[in-house]
């Protein structure tokens, strides 16, 4: 028969072990529920800053707007005016509230966009040159040179924009040979291309 003491120890003892379990599945349950909240909360400032926008100096618009402004002109075809009425509306899935968009600010972001892509240094490489005196802008003609790189030709497969790149522009009343070839030189020498062959609509 058992001492009155050594069945209390025993009774402690039991209930210190009970204590101690469920301490320890105390401890694990935090341990799973701080590896949530971590889980969930990188997922929150991921989304957060996914949702961000970035602002530009001197500019009411976010980066992002001001490029898919331009990108729906220039590559999807919509017009300045159903551009400009669009972003307004896409700003405010942002939650931003934007003035007004003018077309005219749409039409300037794309010409600078334009200026940059023709500022972009090209690849040191060989090349064949396309170019188009074909379009008039009032009295005066564009001449547009273009370089597509020798080793995506390809004589079954029509160029696509994503293979033609910009040499140079400009606009005059007439282009001479002579004032073509000063620019073709003058490109080619700056970034150091070979021009394999050219071809061209006929014009000087």
């Amino acid at each position: 028969m058992r001492t009155p003491s050594k069945a209390s120890n025993k009774v402690w003892k039991e209930k210190a072990v009970l204590r101690g379990k469920q301490l320890n599945r105390a401890k694990q349950e935090l341990k799973r529920q701080k590896l949530k909240a971590t889980k969930w909360r990188s997922a929150y400032y991921e989304l957060k800053k996914a949702q961000s926008v970035r602002p530009v100096r001197n500019y009411s618009y976010p980066l992002e707007l001001i490029w898919i402004s331009i990108l729906m002109h220039i590559n999807f075809n919509v017009s300045l005016r159903g551009v400009s009425q669009s972003v307004v509306k896409l700003g405010e899935l942002y939650g931003l509230s934007l003035p007004k968009l003018s077309h005219m600010s749409v039409r300037n972001w794309c010409l600078k966009f334009g200026l940059y892509c023709l500022n972009q240094p090209l690849a040191k490489g060989k090349y064949v040159l396309i170019s188009d005196e074909s379009i008039e802008i009032g009295r005066e003609r564009l001449a547009l040179l273009y370089v597509v790189p020798i080793e995506i030709y390809s004589p079954i497969e029509p160029l696509t924009m994503e293979d033609v790149k910009v040499l140079d522009l400009g606009v005059q009343p007439s282009w001479s040979s002579a004032q073509l070839a000063q620019k073709i030189k003058h490109k080619v020498k700056a970034y150091d291309l070979e021009i394999v062959y050219g071809i061209s609509d006929n014009c000087s």
